[in-house]
């Protein structure tokens, strides 16, 4: 989904995210639903990231996730993007997504705690790609293509963004069965989180950071960083039952 940026917070926040964003520092956007990196620029064609899926992580509900064009950047189109979301229930799936399509589950991909997942998601223009996730771990590999026949026709790529999130996604049914826990997701790294555009290689370092943010009240939930080829996000939030 697209990211839902706020762009109102109460003064105490205001005051709280002066503090973390030093003129040094890069620079932050709260969302309601999503936290890690992005990174704007033009031509990207590939973006990719590596995560262990956590131990016990199935039981937390995030969705771990690499993209192109998730911002508002691309108000028409995208994003593309592919993961492993957890779901809550004690179980764990990859998926592809070219929203406004929907997201479908890529069969006979086994993830397990500890496995180390690669996701990539390729560009090939703005009608046609790729989403790949590679479980390094087991050697298990699964992807799709999409061609100028199956993408959304009404939402090409503009490639002017990539994304490395964790995402505290909404169930709303269908392939989530279950309740899916409160967003306490602990820590979690994306490494080996590149990209490429037109001016060569990006990594996540400089780039945006998004934090998770909960409107009810007004709390940030996440602290993001990002260094050289790695974006860690951790839940700061209130303790919960996980």
């Amino acid at each position: 989904m697209k990211s839902t940026i706020l762009t109102l917070a109460t003064a105490a926040l205001a005051s709280t995210l002066s503090e973390r964003s030093t003129s040094a520092s890069p620079p932050q956007t709260l969302d309601r639903v999503w936290s890690g990196v992005k990174q704007s620029g033009s031509g990207f064609t590939s973006v990719t990231g590596t995560f262990t899926v956590p131990k016990g992580g199935k039981n937390f509900g995030p969705s771990i996730w690499v993209g192109i064009d998730g911002s508002t950047e691309c108000p028409g189109g995208g994003p593309l993007q592919t993961g492993v979301r957890l779901t809550g229930n004690g179980t764990a799936f990859g998926w592809f997504e070219w929203v406004p399509l929907s997201a479908p589950v890529f069969t006979n991909f086994e993830v397990s705690d500890g496995d180390d997942i690669r996701m990539t998601i390729n560009a090939f223009g703005p009608s046609s790609g790729s989403a790949i996730l590679d479980n390094l771990s087991t050697g298990q590999s699964v992807s799709h293509t999409f061609t100028s026949a199956d993408a959304p026709p009404d939402a090409p790529l503009c490639q002017n963004s990539v994304e490395w999130i964790v995402e505290d996604y909404n169930n709303s049914g269908g392939n989530d069965t279950g309740t899916v826990a409160s967003p306490d997701y602990g820590t979690i790294t994306i490494r080996n989180a590149s990209a490429q555009g037109s001016a060569g290689k990006v990594t996540p370092e400089g780039g945006e950071l998004i934090e998770l943010f909960d409107t009810r009240t007004s709390t940030v939930l996440s602290q993001c960083s990002a260094k050289n080829e790695e974006v860690t996000c951790k839940y700061v939030g209130p303790p919960t039952d996980n």
